[in-house]
This record gives structure tokens, sequence and C-alpha cells, in this order.
């Protein structure tokens, strides 16, 4: 079973500037009706201002980093107990 958090991406690529604001819009439409939960992070995985979430469902945390150029905004799931990521990739060049 996908859990909310996992199905947010759904049909979106959070590359294009109006799919992250879709992705953004649904991410505060879960928070404010209460089916996700924003959770301190353990530590910093991707940037300063990340955000962690909580699926309360599955127990699934994701860390999104919005963008910060020359970086992309960023979701994925990670293991909270051992919290760990692959590091953001910059934009490549055009």
């Amino acid at each position: 079973m996908a859990g909310i958090l996992e199905s947010l991406t759904y049909n979106l690529t959070i590359t294009e500037h109006s799919d992250w604001e879709r992705f953004v819009q649904r991410l505060s439409h879960l928070v404010q009706t209460g089916r996700v939960r924003r959770v301190t992070p353990t530590k910093r995985l991707k940037a300063n201002d990340e955000e962690w979430y909580l699926d309360p469902e599955t127990g699934d945390v994701y860390v999104y980093a919005p963008p910060d150029w020359p970086f992309l905004p960023s979701w994925e799931k990670v293991d909270a107990i051992s919290a760990t990521s692959e590091p953001r990739q910059p934009v490549p060049p055009q």
C-alpha cells in the first residue's frame, strides 16, 4: 500500500516550476488537514532549510528541500533512524 507522502508526487516532477508549485500546495493541504505531520529533523541531510514530514499511516518519513539555486527542490523518503540520504545535485549546465 502506497502511503500518503509516497503518492504526493503522482504525475509531477518537481523539477518544473509549475509542478513544484502544485507539490507545495498538495503538501500544505495534507499538513493543514492533519493527514501528515511536519516533524523535527534528527539531522540535516540536504539543506539548512529542509523540512521533514511523517506519514502517520505508514510511519514513513520524507525530507523536502526547497529550491535554492543552483539546486532543484528534492523530495525523498529517508530512514529517520540512520538519517542517511544522497546529497543534492546542482542543476546541470545547459
